[in-house]
């Protein structure tokens, strides 16, 4: 629990802890789905990873990045830009998404086990001082026992016909 004498600002959260946010979303996706089992192969791959951002900030309010598939010099082979070129009758094409609304940054960070940088003063000095402190998720009372993934809306897996960078 916070001390009495602790500063505990609600911070926004920060770029890496955005990006440590939607990198585990974006490998959520990938372990729900299925198909992408230690005991499975693929023999030609293509792929967009779309991740479209709206952030209440002072920089920018919407923002839409786009990763798309291409073989890299010496890499292997199998990746190709896509739409894949002939492909097989049994290939697949599916697509998937996951909705998240943060709207606590530090209710967000003791979730995840990450730290909240909190100002205390100093009892020699009396001087101010941050520290980052990890919290139990025991102190968020009632919802400690809330998954990760609550708030987040997720999509199924679906075939689609066409390609859709």
């Amino acid at each position: 629990m916070p001390a009495s004498t602790e500063v505990i600002p609600n911070r926004p959260l920060t770029g890496p802890e955005v990006r440590k946010i939607i990198t585990d979303d974006v490998d959520a996706i990938l372990r729900r789905d299925g198909i992408l089992q230690p005991n499975v192969g693929y023999h030609r791959l293509a792929y967009t990873v779309t991740v479209t951002y709206q952030l209440d900030g002072p920089m920018l309010s919407n923002y839409r990045s786009i990763i798309q598939s291409r073989p890299q010099p010496g890499q292997n082979p199998a990746v190709e830009p896509g739409p894949l070129k002939n492909p097989s009758p049994d290939a697949l094409q599916g697509t998937a998404s996951r909705t998240r609304t943060i709207t606590s940054p530090n209710k967000e960070r003791i979730k995840r086990g990450m730290p909240i940088t909190v100002t205390r003063r100093n009892a020699e000095t009396g001087m101010p001082e941050n520290k980052e402190i990890k919290y139990d998720r025991s102190v968020l009372g009632a919802d400690a026992d809330a998954s990760v993934d609550e708030g987040v809306v997720d999509s199924e897996v679906s075939e689609t016909a066409e390609w859709k960078p």
